[in-house]
């Protein structure tokens, strides 16, 4: 069955032949069903999107009946793929998320994986960057478990699509170049010509232009030796491409010569394929300063986007069009342009492309020297990027939260990568599984897509401001430069301005040498103003203006200095009573919110405090050289039911004081209690009766079932099903019942 599937993609025409052939009338309803199947996928990847969604729609509706799950899983994933092409985006989801839902009822680890990775693909496209990290991770841990097969590779290079998209092109190399092994294992050559075009992109993108150069020509060698001419066609785009990378505009042209060649010779049905090689036409002929032929060029591509419909990639290319008709003086016609775009954008809430546009406005202006309306144009752009940031930010976390949840009930937790205890590479070093923690995580990875947003991190001391801080400086473009942490309540009085902004050598007593201050040393990186809050008031002003200038102005010198830095503050402090107070500007606290993350205090997210523990057990083990304890329930469940007053800080410090303290194999409550005095005592008991009377409360209103009051009290089943046997509650549930 999988060498059928196999070849609807490699060779369709082929597949639909070998369909036809055979008898119909002696094979049973189930054999018929699944040559349906690869019948819609041959159409499908002949791009007839509206016969194959039809056919395999069919082909759902009986293998429903006879629970093949195949069928399910691949038709589904089909459907979806249908959808995708067909821009009825908003069936997608149903379509993929039914693929895993089948694929879980199978009990075959080769559909989890194929379903779990269009899923991954699916999550890529809506930029859902932190849950496709997530199932990347299962499906790295499931690909172990399979044998080599095209559904092996098939995996690989969706997963290789999202790290391109998340810019970390070694990660690419290294999934495409596995990939690539085990196509060369399995002798399908057109999979491996199809890798090598992939995998010379990722070159491209870390300009190992020499390395992506002899991929393609040995690829292109190939091609032409088994004469597969769709590959031929790709293997001379992607020179194109790579001359393009390369600023050899003229070879470029040639190669895009030779590839519209072989497609007219050979009749290749791609308008995407022709979309992008005009649009590559039009940026060589620009870059050569021949405006004239990059318009005709971009109007081809345009009409053939018009002519599929695709209104999205007709206003990107229309967008570019703009750009090329302000560098030949026809501001006329860019403007008009321009206002349609606005308003296509405006109405389909395409924010940042909106954006782009308004850039694209403002330059126009500032072209015809019409500055008032450039700084009009500008001022809107300021708007509705704060607008957004503001409203994305809730959303998107809270989006993103639902989804986590609703995977961690349909996944089982022996498909998760590392088990239940490895969360640290899933959590970028912020650890837990919460849906608090997972709000503030995605809160976090949304800010670190906008390289410039200023971000406010507020909660209680010892939640993990300083982490949240790195964790959006090293996901951002900005990672390659320094993040540079500022102790703001460490600064004296009489010296704060000097360390942040500079001083020249004898601006004043003691100033032996040149200091050039934190924000010039966070240039191109980003600064970390940590207890901002703390500023003294009459500075406040000054940072106000060096946030809104991007210059600041050493002490002793008249001149400024400009810099490019992410500005990123924290404070554990009611900011809001401080501006009522009138000890921080309400000016200054706009400026540095435009993202604000609440962390919530340890006491609010119960479900982190177990991962946290085991984390740091883990970090002290290997840090000072010591064996690991055994943890005993006792130890866990009073450590969750502690207030933790200091947060994370402070249950770091209690695992790093058990190491120090104790030589025990075994860690229970007592010997937490002895050790740590001060944190627990007599409060403990207080605390473990107010809890009891908590959960007995929870199974009443869940009517006895587990998996209910678990969710009322926000803590795992597991926790539960230890706390219900230590307070005796087993008459409450259902199965005491």
């Amino acid at each position: 069955m999988q060498t059928f599937d196999l070849q609807s993609e490699i060779n369709p025409p082929q597949v639909l032949e070998q369909i036809q052939c055979y008898p119909r009338q002696e094979l049973s309803p189930t054999a018929l069903n699944q040559l349906r199947y690869f019948e819609a996928k041959s159409l499908f990847t002949m791009q007839d999107y509206e016969a194959a969604e039809q056919i395999v729609l069919e082909c759902l509706q009986y293998a429903i009946s006879q629970r093949n799950y195949y069928i399910l899983v691949h038709g589904s994933i089909l459907q979806g793929l249908c959808y995708r092409s067909l821009n009825l985006t908003i069936r997608e989801r149903p379509c993929f998320e039914l693929a895993l839902e089948y694929a879980l009822q199978s009990d075959s680890i080769e559909l989890v994986v194929s379903a779990r990775s269009f899923y991954l693909s699916y999550l890529n496209r809506i930029h859902a960057y932190h849950q496709a990290l997530e199932e990347e991770k299962t499906i790295a841990d499931l690909l172990q478990r399979i044998p080599h097969s095209h559904i092996s590779i098939t995996a690989m290079r969706l997963i290789s699509s999202l790290y391109m998209d998340l810019a970390k092109p070694d990660k690419v190399v290294q999934y495409l170049c596995q990939a690539l092994l085990y196509a060369k294992d399995l002798d399908i050559p057109s999979y491996q010509l199809t890798i090598i075009n992939n995998l010379a992109s990722a070159y491209i993108k870390i300009t190992d232009f020499a390395k992506a150069e002899e991929l393609l020509k040995s690829g292109l060698d190939v091609a032409q030796t088994l004469d597969l001419q769709s590959q031929i066609v790709l293997m001379l785009f992607n020179l194109g491409n790579l001359m393009i990378a390369k600023a050899q505009y003229p070879q470029a042209i040639e190669y895009f010569d030779s590839c519209l060649e072989k497609i007219t010779l050979f009749e290749v049905n791609s308008p995407q394929l022709l979309l992008d090689i005009y649009s590559n036409y039009s940026l060589c002929h620009w870059s050569l300063r021949d405006g004239t032929q990059a318009l005709v060029f971009m109007d081809k591509a345009i009409e053939i986007s018009q002519a599929g419909k695709l209104m999205d990639i007709e206003m990107l290319l229309e967008l570019n069009k703009t750009n090329i008709l302000i560098g030949v003086g026809d501001f006329k016609s860019a403007k008009e342009i321009l206002n349609r775009i606005i308003k296509y954008y405006k109405k389909t809430k395409q924010i940042p492309l909106l954006l782009s546009a308004y850039k694209t406005l403002t330059s126009l202006y500032k072209t015809q020297n019409d500055f008032r309306r450039g700084l009009e144009t500008y001022q809107i752009i300021e708007q509705i990027t704060d607008t957004y940031i503001a409203t994305i930010q809730s959303k998107q976390a809270e989006a993103d939260t639902d989804k986590l949840s609703i995977r961690d009930i349909f996944f089982p937790e022996s498909y998760h990568t590392a088990g239940r205890h490895n969360t640290q590479a899933l959590s970028y070093g912020f650890i837990g599984k919460s849906k608090a923690h997972a709000k503030v995580l995605n809160s976090a990875l949304l800010a670190a897509q906008h390289h410039n947003t200023t971000v406010l991190i507020t909660g209680e001391s010892g939640t993990g401001k300083e982490v949240i801080a790195q964790i959006i400086h090293n996901n951002s473009t900005r990672r390659n430069f320094a993040l540079v942490p500022v102790n703001v309540p460490s600064l004296t009085t009489t010296l704060i301005e000097s360390e942040l902004f500079g001083h020249t050598k004898g601006a004043f007593t003691g100033a032996y040498t040149k200091n050039i201050g934190y924000f010039l040393q966070s240039d191109k990186g980003s600064i970390f103003l940590d207890e901002i809050t703390e500023m003294p008031y009459e500075l406040q002003s000054k940072l106000l203006r060096v946030i809104e200038t991007s210059k600041v102005s050493a002490i002793g010198s008249s001149q400024e200095m400009c810099f490019d830095s992410r500005i990123i503050s924290a404070t554990n402090q009611n900011i809001q009573e401080l501006i009522k107070a009138k000890k921080f500007r309400l000016d200054l606290y706009h400026r540095l919110n435009t993202i604000e993350i609440f962390i919530p205090p340890l006491r609010d997210r119960t479900d982190d405090i177990e991962p946290l523990i085991r984390h740091f057990v883990d970090f002290y083990a290997e840090t000072l050289n010591k064996t690991k304890p055994f943890l005993d329930n006792s130890f866990l469940d009073t450590m969750t039911i502690y207030s933790f007053p200091g947060n994370v800080r402070e249950l770091k410090n209690i695992i790093e004081r058990m190491y120090i303290l104790s030589t025990s194999p075994r860690w229970d409550a007592k010997l937490l209690c002895q050790i740590n005095p001060l944190n627990f005592g007599t409060t403990v008991s207080t605390n473990q009766e107010h809890e009891e009377d908590i959960i007995l409360k929870a199974l009443i209103k869940a009517k006895g079932k587990q998996k209910d009051a678990a969710v009322l009290l926000n803590i795992s089943e597991p926790t539960l099903h230890r706390r219900i046997v230590k307070y005796n509650l087993q008459q409450h549930t259902r199965k005491g019942s």
